[in-house]
């Protein structure tokens, strides 16, 4: 892979002022509060910041400027045409995180030798893994302490429900390791292609979300699953065409039908719960098909119903810059942000989930 991948880490930080719910544990113990979780964890995973993958991936042939480079979709679409089939793209992408994967441990002190061994005798058998397997196989992404794993602290919520972008299974196993039964994965059919993709709704077509069996619907796809990866341009336009047919399909009664729709619990939650975003950059195509996908078209209603809990936006601190441009970006979020009813808390991933944490906890 051409080029070195910035290393990258989710390490915890001083808390930082940010709006949160008033009434957290109420809403918490009424079930009533859906996080919604971007790929960051993606960069904690391989060691590398997915802009950087982006820019690796292109290498030296691309036709793309630089700043283009770094665009994950556009260098995704460019692949695409180039290799004109989206599924080869995806498998090149997951190759791609493959061997950041297999790059980062090759130069990890602390892998265990036998596994480090077994690495160098049998590569072939870890790269015909999953990104997600191969990860877990490896022990990432790593922290000293389950507490400076944000997801691990979300897993911890008794929450039934979890929206996500990422393409990985990281949520289901921090999940995994706190609830009595594992958690249930459920894609968006974004395509007519995944139609043959299992549903839980196939084998339970009653199944309802609960804190001890929750639900982990990927929006963007599973990596277990290439073709149901949304990772092109053209990717995240077909994904909103389809959020946008699956808008007024309802109370579907046959459960093959109801299988290949947005799940009832999700619509609900959409509608009426407190929402939580964590991980997203208002510029991604990841972001943009969420919000106005999703969460503005399924869920429309609560930016005019007052009883509904306004949502929370995570998002990092402008750091750079003079004081006047950053308190001007910062003003710029929050009208944008306003006109949803969403605030935005300032801070990182871990901040925001900690901070969550401690008013579930009843602490300030």
């Amino acid at each position: 892979m051409p080029g070195l991948l910035r290393r990258v880490a989710i390490t915890e930080t001083a808390p930082v002022s940010g709006t949160f719910w008033r009434d957290t544990k109420s809403l918490i113990d009424r079930q009533a509060v859906t996080p919604i979780v971007g790929s960051f964890m993606t960069a904690a995973l391989v060691g590398a910041d997915l802009a950087d993958v982006a820019e690796s991936w292109a290498g030296d042939e691309s036709v793309l400027a630089p700043n283009e480079c770094r665009d994950l979709a556009r260098v995704a679409q460019f692949y695409s045409v180039r290799q004109k089939a989206r599924r080869e793209t995806k498998n090149a992408y997951l190759d791609v995180l493959r061997e950041a994967l297999l790059a980062k441990a090759e130069e990890d002190p602390a892998l265990d030798a036998q596994l480090r061994e077994d690495l160098y005798t049998d590569k072939a058998r870890f790269m015909q893994m999953t990104v997600s397997e191969f990860a877990r196989c490896l022990g990432y992404p790593r922290f000293a302490r389950p507490e400076e794993n944000p997801l691990r602290l979300l897993a911890e919520l008794p929450l039934p429900l979890y929206i996500t972008t990422s393409h990985h299974d990281l949520l289901e196993h921090a999940l995994a390791n706190t609830r009595p039964k594992p958690p249930v994965s459920e894609i968006l059919y974004w395509d007519q292609a995944l139609e043959n993709i299992p549903s839980i709704y196939d084998a339970e077509p009653d199944y309802k979300p609960s804190v001890d069996r929750p639900l982990v619907y990927h929006i963007s796809g599973r990596d277990a699953f290439p073709e149901s990866l949304v990772l092109t341009e053209d990717d995240y336009l077909d994904c909103l065409i389809k959020l946008s047919e699956l808008r007024g399909q309802v109370n579907v009664s046959s459960p093959q039908a109801r299988a290949r729709t947005i799940p009832n619990q999700v619509r609900t939650s959409l509608s009426t719960h407190a929402l939580l975003l964590l991980g997203y950059r208002v510029n991604d195509w990841e972001f943009r098909m969420l919000f106005r996908g999703l969460i503005l078209g399924m869920g429309g209603g609560r930016t005019s119903n007052t009883n509904v809990p306004r949502g929370i936006f995570m998002q990092m601190d402008p750091a750079d810059g003079a004081d006047e441009l950053r308190q001007r970006i910062k003003e710029h979020f929050k009208t944008y942000f306003e006109r949803s009813q969403f605030d935005v808390y300032w801070g990182d991933e871990l901040t925001c989930v900690n901070a969550l944490t401690r008013l579930c906890k009843g602490g300030v």
